[in-house]
């Protein structure tokens, strides 16, 4: 389903119960069946049906309402969705974009710009890189231009500082001009004199640093510089040394290995020629043999070995490249996972907080219901209400005092527990001609509200409202009685007509007094509570006029509604210092500039508020689950990648760090191979002892001789091989030695920082505090010299200082402009830097942002198919909400007639004449007796400090338990007749 489906259906919510003959999905006849079941319900339907089906009708119209929510929720996420999509699609055209860009040629291209973007800079930077040529050689061409930058704030500062002089100069001559600051401007130039000599002793001092630290920079150079060429000599030397000292121990080892197969050979010679020894040549023979043959096999072991070697070294290269492999696809798994954890991280969050702010405003609004349900209510005894009924209807001496009777009993068994329970506002109102109307909408709703009660428990039904513009009028009407004059507290036409409004204008007002001191809102709540009460204690010689404005007749219905009355409840003070509290009946008309106020003292409102609170609690609560859901799925799944990775790498890691065994396996074969050779030269020597053993005495010298020569030959070969030996390790560690300590040393001269920058910085201060101190000298001098000049020099003097102020203005300005060009320019290489990166990262940047598009794909498509349950589910509530409408108003109607009926009788019963009530459409929506009188008006006093008129307090804190009787609390007058009123009850003779 499209997003524009699921935003059509919430727009026909609206437009539900508005509109005529609306019919369900499921029975588009259902209405006009309903209708025809009217009639026959009539004589049935009682007032809880009527309850029933209202309440289904709330409740369905509630679910339609709380599930809005979540399908907003839902167009907003698959709007979301949708967004990022289309951005990652955008990240991927981009990154294919510079994929497709990232050739040779522009990546060259590239790096030209840069080149020729850094060459302007050094062209631009001549000075700077000439103060600093030896450390500009190891900085990059970024870092340049933010040299330049931070040089042209220097400059700024610098010329700031001009500015500041100019302007003290321009202050200075102006006070020459005006014959003013003498002793401030010789004090002055003392004081620059003094501050010269000071600045040119500094100035020196810093020259004469600067010179020994060139001189030191200078000497370090050199040093490290012949450290650095002695340090390749001597390199080369340990190389050298290294190879000789290897060769050296070879030769050494190999020439006695020679030396000792020789002493044998003589040892072998002399015992043949002797005589002696036969058993021990041919043991010796027997031996080489045997030694020649292991010698051999070994060899051949060896070759053996390397062969595995080779083949396990082989193996292990492969099994790297296998988990190489592997590795890189479980990195990719595990960015995925880190990416989704790191997304569902996000929305957890967010999903927790969003339940966390549902939970608070349930839980406000709970303590908001329970604090308003604990609010005194007004109860109504319903013989009072049949009271008051019959004597709206007719009334008669009989009827009033029935009323009188019936009051008299609620008020003897009344709880005055539960009338303490007000609504909580320590706002003190110190002003009460001057409301906010913020505070004259609180009291007009809460009065509202209590009123609305009475009405309901009487007449069964009632709708009191208050608007902005009852509130504006409220406040234009009580402003009017406080600015006229008014000593007795009476009804002013004059201001009850100055509302202000176009849709808003009084039909009754009731007046009564309070005591012009400061007191609280919560005060001014309980009065209007106990005047609603009282007023019926102590209207009877008022023929009960107050209670009718008040609580007023049967509602009137429109269209099978009630129609609403308006009222509004405010004070004010007369220009005498009176107080008035006004309560004010309005007829309004509606318009579309006006707007309805909730009112904040009524349960019904806020339960509504609660239940959709709660809607919103569910659907955040469910979205949290899902999203912790999530995170817990994303989570493990992240674990499993990252250990995945974790392991692969420790295998791999393992793989690497086992030595190859291939130059081992040489080495060793290659030793094998020398050994057996030895062994060959010992038994080729053992066999000629042996062959020698028969032969000729003159043979047997010969071949002594022989081996005698070939012993000292073979001496002198390892003597020689072991000097050699001894010279090359002496050689090689006298090479080490001068190596590490020339490395040393200038690893310390590299580590010495030059000197030359900072005393440079430092002369540079000093000569520029120099020559600002000259021209402080110059000004003070030329500043004490104008003391004594006329008139026209002075003027002259202050005109050449505001025309070098404009001038050191004027290059400050320019030195801001060529900062704000040079950081443009280090703006503009680091852009193309940051273009360069992206061509060398083309690959792997197309590569994240194909991860990230299929990703956000992904996400759209969740939301889309969420989106389209809920518009589902939403097409249902709605069809369930047509019906419970179309219910209710059927059993609505039915319940109408049967009132309609009833009070047709009940006048006729009475003998009275039964006078049709019409509504727009010509239909009878009620009866009135034909002797019905209209009281337009009365009037009573509220709040808890109550006074008479003389501003005498009668109010009483404490009520007497046997109900308020005796108490005066109330001086009435009715707008119509105008009279005071009299006692609460009437004298029973």
């Amino acid at each position: 389903m499209e997003k524009k489906e699921a935003l059509k259906v919430l727009a026909s919510v609206s437009t539900v119960i508005a509109a005529t003959g609306l019919t369900s999905v499921a029975n588009a006849n259902q209405q006009e069946a309903l209708k025809t079941e009217v009639d026959a319900l009539s004589s049935k339907v009682t007032v809880q049906d009527l309850k029933e089906a209202e309440n289904k009708q709330s409740v369905a119209v509630q679910s339609v309402n709380a599930h809005q929510d979540v399908v907003k929720k839902a167009i907003t996420e698959e709007e979301i969705a949708e967004k990022n999509e289309a951005t990652a699609k955008e990240t991927i055209d981009e990154a294919q974009i510079i994929k497709d860009k990232a050739t040779p040629v522009e990546i060259d291209k590239t790096k030209q710009s840069i080149s020729e973007t850094e060459s302007a800079i050094e062209n631009q930077d001549v000075q700077l890189q000439s103060a600093q040529a030896e450390s500009a050689k190891a900085q990059d061409k970024v870092n340049k231009q933010t040299e330049i930058v931070n040089s042209d704030q220097t400059k700024i500062t610098t010329q700031e500082t001009n500015v500041a002089n100019a302007k003290a100069d321009v202050e200075t001559a102006q006070k020459n001009l005006d014959g003013r600051g003498a002793k401030e401007i010789i004090s002055e130039r003392d004081n620059a004199q003094t501050d010269l000599v000071t600045k040119k002793d500094a100035e020196a001092n810093a020259k004469s640093k600067l010179e020994e630290a060139q001189k030191a920079d200078v000497d370090k150079k050199s040093k490290l510089e012949q450290a650095e060429k002695d340090e390749k000599l001597q390199a080369k030397a340990v190389e050298d040394t290294s190879k000789t000292l290897s060769d050296a121990e070879a030769k050494a080892k190999h020439t006695k290995e020679q030396l000792d197969n020789a002493n044998i050979a003589v040892t072998n010679a002399q015992a043949a020629l002797d005589g002696t020894g036969a058993k021990e040549i041919i043991s010796e023979r027997d031996n080489t043999q045997s030694d020649s043959a292991t010698k051999k096999a070994a060899e051949d072991k060896a070759e053996s070995n390397l062969k595995e070697a080779q083949k396990t070294d082989a193996d292990k290269k492969a099994k790297i490249q296998a988990l190489t492999e592997i590795l890189t696809a479980q990195q990719n798994v595990a960015s995925r996972t880190s990416t989704e954890l790191t997304a569902a991280i996000a929305v957890a969050a967010d999903a927790k907080f969003k339940k966390e702010e549902a939970d608070k405003a349930v839980k406000r609004l709970e303590d908001k219901l329970t604090s308003l349900e604990n609010l005194s209510t007004i109860e109504i005894p319903e013989e009072v209400a049949s009271a008051y009924r019959n004597f709206y209807e007719d009334k008669s001496e009989a009827n009033k005092d029935k009323l009188f009777d019936a009051v008299q009993t609620w008020w003897d068994n009344r709880d005055y527990s539960k009338e303490n329970n007000y609504p909580a506002d320590d706002t003190v109102i110190n002003d009460f001609s001057n409301l906010t109307k913020e505070q004259i909408a609180n009291l007009s709703l809460y009065q509202a509200g209590l009123i609305q009660q009475v009405r309901k428990t009487i007449w069964g039904d009632s709708e009191i409202l208050v608007t902005e513009d009852v509130v504006t009028a409220m406040k234009n009407i009580t402003t009017a009685y406080s600015n006229m004059s008014n000593p007795d507290g009476d009804h002013l036409f004059s201001a009850l007509t100055n509302d202000g409004t176009d849709t808003t204008h009084w039909k009754a007002e009731n007046l009564g007094y309070i005591k012009a001191k400061p007191t609280t809102m919560s005060a001014l709540y309980k009065g209007i509570y106990k005047s609603i009460i009282n007023t019926f204690g102590s209207d009877y010689n008022q023929n009960y006029a107050h209670i009718i404005t008040t609580v007023g007749g049967k509602p009137d219905y429109k269209n099978g509604k009630v129609v609403p009355n308006y009222i509004g409840a405010a004070t004010s003070v007369t220009p005498e210092g009176l107080g008035l509290m006004h309560e004010i009946h309005f007829n309004h008309t509606s318009s579309d500039t006006d707007k309805i106020l909730s009112n904040p003292f009524d349960s019904s409102v806020v339960k509504t508020q609660l239940a959709n609170a709660k809607a919103v609690q569910t659907s955040a609560d469910n979205a949290n689950k899902t999203a912790q859901n999530r995170l817990n799925t994303a989570s493990v799944a992240n674990k499993a990648a990252q250990d995945a990775v974790s392991n692969t790498t420790k295998t791999l890691n393992a793989l690497k760090a086992i030595a190859d065994l291939t130059p081992d396996a040489k080495a060793k074969l290659d030793e094998a191979t020398e050994v057996r050779k030895n062994a060959e030269t010992r038994l080729n020597n053992a066999q000629k002892a042996f062959d020698n053993l028969n032969s000729d005495v003159a043979t047997k010298t010969k071949a002594l001789a022989d081996a005698k020569v070939a012993q000292e030959k073979a001496n002198n070969a390892n003597k020689t091989a072991n000097e050699e030996l001894n010279s090359a390790q002496a050689k090689n560690k006298l090479a080490n030695e001068v190596l590490s300590e020339t490395r040393n040393k200038i690893a310390s001269l590299k580590a010495t920082a030059d000197l030359t920058p900072d005393a440079k910085i430092k002369l540079a201060e000093a000569t520029s505090a120099r020559e600002l101190a000259e021209l402080r000298l110059v000004k003070a001098q030329k500043a004490v010299n104008n003391l004594n000049s006329d008139v026209a020099s002075k003027t002259k003097a202050l005109a050449d200082a505001k025309a070098t102020l404009q001038k050191e203005e004027a290059k400050l300005e320019e030195l801001k402009a060529q900062k704000a060009k040079d950081e443009k320019e280090l703006a503009s290489l680091q852009e193309t830097k940051d273009y360069l990166s992206k061509l060398e990262n083309a690959d792997s940047n197309l590569e994240k942002a194909k991860v990230a598009y299929k990703l956000a794909v992904e996400k759209h498509k969740e939301a889309k198919s969420i989106l389209d349950k809920e518009t589902e589910k939403l097409k249902q509530l709605l069809i369930n909400k047509h019906d419970a409408v179309a219910q209710y108003e059927a059993v609505k109607e039915a319940y109408t007639q049967a009132q309609v009926k009833s009070q047709y009788e009940a006048i006729v019963q009475k003998g009275g004449t039964p006078v049709a009530i019409l509504d727009e459409n010509g239909q009878i929506v009620g009866y009135n007796s034909s002797f019905f009188r209209d009281v337009r008006t009365a009037v009573r006093t509220i709040t808890d400090n109550v006074v008479s008129k003389h501003g005498v307090p009668i109010y009483q804190a404490s009520l007497p338990q046997t109900g308020e009787g005796e108490t005066a609390v109330y001086t009435l007058s009715g707008i119509t007749f105008l009279a005071l009123a009299g006692v609460m009850r009437k004298k029973k003779l």
